[in-house]
């Protein structure tokens, strides 16, 4: 990782790096794609950062700084582990223990794995092209709706999933329940790190802006702009409506209006 200390202050990064020397950042799920910690402080705050190629994509805390200000000293004492942990984000080989086993090998440990684990069968459905399971999606996703983390973390894991196997409608349905979702917390108060949600939707939506069709790109933004009244929403989503999709449907709406 590179330059990430650029995005704290000098005094939040001197309080992390006190947290990161005193121990208190507990790993709970560490890849090259994306880091889960607690890091004890008044109480235990939940971290979550995402990485793309070793560099940060996104970064969420639940303690009230964040939510209130900036990137925290929980997020900085986590930080500062991954610096001196570099090595666990690393892609992982598995050419050696795939070569070493044997077709009836690994037969045998699928045959043993997937009546148990729902995730695994779906990935292999998607990688053979079988089609995407919708109500796993639907309601692995329901399940997920109440806590910002997990709905990042359904957004990195099994959206992009989707996405790499062009499953398309099913991944424009799923966003839609998010967007219905935030919409529902924020007519009812404010929701925290609402706005990671809005900005990764972004992100997903360029991501597929060259094999999802204009139609249903455009179909989608229309709908979460439409549906909100939150400044914020219109107006990334319509920024992302400029990149992805057809602005003019928008325009049109607006002269009709």
């Amino acid at each position: 990782m590179k330059n990430w200390k650029g995005k704290f202050n000098s005094e939040i990064l001197g309080r992390g790096l006190d947290y990161y020397d005193d121990d208190r950042v507990a790993i709970r799920n560490i890849s090259p794609m994306r880091v889960e910690a607690q890091v004890d402080g008044s109480r235990e705050y939940n971290v979550l950062i995402t990485l793309k190629n070793s560099n940060i994509t996104s970064m969420i805390c639940d303690c009230p700084y964040f939510e209130s200000y900036d990137y925290c000293k929980h997020l900085a004492a986590t930080l500062y582990y991954i610096e001196e942990h570099s090595d666990l984000i690393k892609p992982k080989d598995f050419s050696g223990i795939l070569n070493s086993l044997t077709k009836k090998e690994l037969v045998e440990f699928l045959e043993s794995e997937l009546p148990n684990n729902p995730d695994l069968t779906n990935k292999l459905k998607l990688f053979k092209n079988d089609g995407a399971d919708e109500d796993y999606y639907v309601n692995k996703l329901k399940l997920r709706l109440n806590n910002t983390h997990d709905i990042l973390k359904f957004m990195d894991s099994d959206i992009m999933d989707l996405i790499k196997n062009n499953q398309f409608t099913l991944m424009f349905k799923l966003l839609t329940m998010i967007i219905d979702h935030v919409n529902h917390e924020l007519e009812w108060g404010y929701m925290p790190s609402y706005d990671e949600i809005i900005y990764k939707i972004d992100y997903l939506v360029s991501k597929v802006r060259n094999t999802a069709s204009t139609d249903e790109i455009t179909d989608f933004l229309l709908y979460a702009i439409k549906s909100s009244d939150d400044y914020l929403i219109e107006d990334e989503l319509t920024d992302c409506l400029s990149r992805n999709g057809d602005m003019q449907r928008l325009i049109d709406t607006w002269e009709e209006i």
